[in-house]
């Protein structure tokens, strides 16, 4: 089997691959509108049965889309994913399910078309790898929730990097995100993310092989009294502090504990309704709070960045008119930085009255003691971190009694890409508008009671802003918002050049607010392969693996729809270092072994041989991590030398030793 062909995982959560491209055959119509370029791919004419394996294509005309499509998908499944968008690559999979043949076509949008007819067969490999997982039976998880699972996995006789996949059938309920790993144990998070009673089953297998066998399966449900105040991922940075609670009616304190070592939990005491405790985030990474009692579990993720600032959300509007002698209550819902504080820029308006907290969120009530017309701001600051963050959650105005109240559900200006939509929900108005025209398309979708629902949509340059307003009889007009069409901003965690071995991986974080994908690639092909590893929120993580030849360089970039892409920096492929564990000249009986262990970090694969032939034999014995070990046994008669060598893909050979046979 031809298994550098082979691909990696294509599951959900997931999809790291780590692929090798040559050969540059190239199929079109005689109209020659368009070139399909099949490098490898033009060579392949058989398949294993239950592989999966992948293949660049490549387009001369980026304007022109291209299919892919299976004569028979009961053998051979196609599936074809532009590399980054207008880039003219491609990478086709394809997945063997049983012996047979079928035609694969690619057909672009112009009508040019190239064909290949693959035979799928069964020659008896078999995929020698172990998968053990530390959950095997069925486990029962609240909605919110998150759990760790383990799998340790050895796939010595594969050619190039594989991994074990853990995917779930029902990922809109359970979803399943491979958070990291370490030597050959590789950790999963399993989110339960679908409402009581939902369930589904997780599948465990290997990157190179379609076919997973059932590992457990998953129910999403109440625990009948432990529960805890955090119900998603908890996302902060470095020596921030939590405090959480957990929920029950027992006179004993739960056990509280952490997957790792990236965080510490204390407990505070007892509290109405359960047990408070203390989170300290110690180090970058993820982690979990979990907590147990009389045989139930209800634990929360944490996601630990470098120095991220506090994330501080609401939907409040940036003034409110309060009565004098009533109430507002603001709704916040806060992580990292630690406990917030609440308070008015100045005295003499209004005063916070209580602040209730909810996992995250914050519920702070105001009251307006001052005088009519008189103004003060609530700032929202963040007193046990180290650095001053402050942010101004807007103006409370007290004011005499109004007979209509008019309310939208957004209050905050905001930025709107050019093409996108965005739902307001009017109350009490008769009329919603925008104070510009030219700049935003308005609908009206559909009106319940006093709620109306408008659909604005940006088309005008960016840059444009136009204000929002509600208005009813008897009541002047209201300004809602602002909202501005601009293009999407986007930025990077690494942003200065530097140099990756060859073989060797990096990851970025791209963060692109209110988009849900973005283009992510090497200016030049061939040198770099960028895999999207997780999206979470406002950030893509790419990890991009140096697959060109050592001293090849290329920009990388960034983009999203409509926008001309940004330069992160660039990237420059360097050498492989190479290690032996022998490096002195030694003698060897004929039919005596040596084993040497060769040490080549982030090399799928390293030749090593020997100068001269009849001397010795060489065979590789095993390869673990960034290890290999080669066994040498002495063939040659006594007296004869010869000296041994090793080389990293696309590097010149260097000189371990000489053995001489004894």
């Amino acid at each position: 089997m031809r298994k550098q062909y082979r691909i990696l995982s294509m599951v959900l959560a997931l999809t790291l691959v780590v692929s090798m491209f040559t050969g540059n055959m190239a199929f079109a119509e005689e109209t020659g509108l368009s070139v399909i370029s099949l490098h490898d791919f033009a060579s392949v004419t058989t398949i294993e049965k239950h592989s999966r394996t992948f293949y660049e294509i490549e387009i001369d005309q980026p304007e022109v889309t291209l299919e892919a499509a299976s004569s028979d998908e009961s053998v051979l499944k196609t599936s074809l994913t532009e590399e980054s968008e207008d880039s003219g690559y491609y990478t086709l999979v394809l997945e063997a399910y049983s012996e047979g043949e079928a035609t694969v076509t690619l057909t672009a949008s112009d009508g040019t078309a190239a064909s290949r007819q693959i035979t799928v067969q069964d020659t008896g490999y078999e995929w020698d790898y172990t998968a053990d997982a530390d959950q095997t039976g069925d486990f029962t998880v609240p909605s919110g929730n998150s759990r760790y699972i383990k799998i340790h996995y050895e796939n010595l006789s594969a050619e190039t990097y594989t991994f074990p996949t853990l995917v779930s059938d029902h990922p809109d309920d359970v979803a399943v995100t491979l958070e990291g790993y370490e030597d050959n144990d590789y950790y999963y998070r399993v989110d339960a993310l679908g409402n009581d009673g939902r369930t589904a089953s997780l599948y465990i297998g290997s990157s190179d092989y379609v076919i997973a066998r059932k590992l457990c399966g998953v129910s999403i449900a109440k625990n009948s009294d432990l529960s805890m105040d955090t119900r998603s991922t908890y996302v902060c940075s470095v020596f921030d502090t939590y405090h959480f609670v957990v929920h029950t009616k027992s006179g004993t304190a739960p056990e509280v504990t952490a997957y790792n070592d990236n965080i510490t939990i204390t407990p505070v005491g007892k509290v109405e309704g359960g047990y408070e405790y203390v989170m300290e985030a110690e180090h970058e990474g993820e982690s979990l709070v979990q907590a147990t009692l009389n045989g139930e579990t209800a634990a929360f993720a944490v996601s630990i960045l470098y120095d991220d600032p506090p994330s501080v959300v609401y939907d409040e509007p940036k003034e409110v008119s309060v009565e004098r002698g009533q109430t507002y209550t603001y709704k916040f819902s806060i992580m990292g930085g630690g406990t917030p504080s609440f308070a008015p820029d100045q005295a003499g308006a209004f005063t916070v009255q209580s602040v209730r907290k909810d996992g995250i969120d914050y519920y702070c009530t105001v009251a307006a003691t001052g005088a009519v017309g008189s103004s003060s701001s609530l700032l929202v600051s963040f007193p046990d971190s180290d650095e001053s963050y402050t942010v101004n959650a807007g103006k409370v105005t007290v004011a005499k009694q109004v007979s209509k109240i008019l309310e939208s559900d957004t209050n905050h200006d905001f930025s709107l890409a050019k093409g996108s939509s965005y739902l307001f929900k009017i109350t009490g108005a008769s009329s919603f508008y925008a104070g510009s025209s030219g700049m935003f398309t308005i609908s009206k979708e559909k009106t319940s009671g006093k709620d109306t629902y408008y659909r604005i949509t940006a088309t005008g340059k960016v840059g444009e802003a136009a204000g929002f307003y509600m208005y009813a009889p008897g009541c002047v007009p209201l300004k809602v918002c602002a909202v501005t069409v601009a293009p999407v901003k986007i930025t990077s965690d690494t942003s200065h050049d530097f140099e990756l071995p060859a073989g060797g991986s990096y990851q970025f974080k791209i963060t692109a607010p209110g988009v849900d994908s973005i283009q992510f690639n090497g200016g030049s092909a061939g040198i770099v392969q960028p895999v999207l590893v997780k999206h979470s929120g406002n950030d893509f993580y790419y990890k991009v693996t140096a697959v060109g030849k050592p001293g090849q360089q290329t920009g990388i970039y960034a983009s999203v729809l409509g926008q001309d892409a940004v330069k992160i920096c660039v990237v420059t492929v360097g050498q492989i270092k190479v290690l032996s564990d022998t490096n002195g000249d030694f003698s060897l009986a004929a039919g005596a072994s040596y084993q040497f262990k060769i040490t080549a970090r982030g090399a799928s694969y390293v030749d090593f041989g020997a100068g001269s032939s009849g001397v010795v034999q060489t065979s590789l014995v095993k390869h673990s991590g960034d290890d290999f070990y080669f066994k040498v046994t002495g063939k040659g008669a006594s007296g004869q030398k010869t000296g041994i060598y090793v080389a990293a893909p696309n590097q010149d050979s260097k000189k371990v030793c000489v053995i001489t046979i004894k």
